[in-house]
């Protein structure tokens, strides 16, 4: 009986080792994945562009991540009460849902969110709202301001 126990044990081990490795290796590889939709400086055409940009997010949505699904909630909040205003500013898809480009063999602690200098403007909302949009601010509800990068 003993036995039995340990032989299940020793599976359900190995089964969240591999469970765990794949979630790593999936949410890696589609954060890559994002960057490669559109060029990073693609000046958006209109609300509809960003819309089809989420989409696209959405789709590619790694299982078991919270931080991509707040993501795809603030973008779709962003695009429907700004999507017009931010594409008549000039705002990129970058300027919105861009990521740091991680080097060729990134430290295996390395998060692309913790460049914030390289974050658009969607991934630190994490829930709050923008209150005010110009060519190079937006000002979320929070009371902090978000700083285009040209």
């Amino acid at each position: 009986m003993v036995a039995k126990y340990l032989e299940d044990f020793r599976r359900a081990v190995a089964e969240m080792e591999q469970a765990k490795a794949a979630k790593q290796s999936v949410t890696h590889d589609e954060v890559n994945e994002v960057t490669k939709l559109l060029p990073d400086s693609s000046p958006i055409t209109s609300s509809t562009s960003l819309t089809s940009y989420l989409s696209t997010l959405e789709r590619r949505c790694p299982p078991l991540s919270d931080r991509w699904q707040q993501c795809l909630s603030d973008g779709r909040r962003f695009v429907a009460d700004w999507g017009s205003q931010a594409t008549a500013l000039g705002w990129t898809v970058d300027n919105l849902f861009g990521l740091h480009t991680p080097s060729e063999h990134p430290h295996p602690s390395y998060s692309r969110l913790s460049r914030l200098d390289c974050t658009g403007l969607v991934w630190p909302l994490q829930g709050a709202r923008v209150t005010a949009l110009s060519s190079s601010t937006a000002a979320l509800d929070t009371g902090l301001k978000y700083r285009r990068t040209p």
